[in-house]
């Protein structure tokens, strides 16, 4: 998936998660990271699994599943 890929509301949501995971010293929990989605963007469920799929394989976040913690990047810092 690329960029171009996401809808303009999702587009949204990603550089706000982006501000709002760097404001929380860069890591956050997957299902906070989904609820501020959701409750602000309306980008939840599949639309918020796209985006996460979308930042891990662009190198913008990283993802443990054992703990499901994002953990943001540099290229996530630098999109700031």
């Amino acid at each position: 998936m690329q960029e171009e890929d996401l809808d303009q509301q999702t587009l949204k949501a990603k550089n706000a998660i982006f501000q709002f995971i760097a404001g929380n010293g860069g890591i956050m929990s997957m299902k906070e990271a989904h609820d501020f989605s959701e409750l602000n963007f309306g980008v939840g469920h599949k639309r918020f699994s796209d985006l996460m799929e979308f930042c891990v394989d662009n190198e913008y976040f990283a993802f443990n599943p054992d703990d499901r913690v994002i953990t943001l990047l540099d290229k996530a810092r630098n999109a700031l």
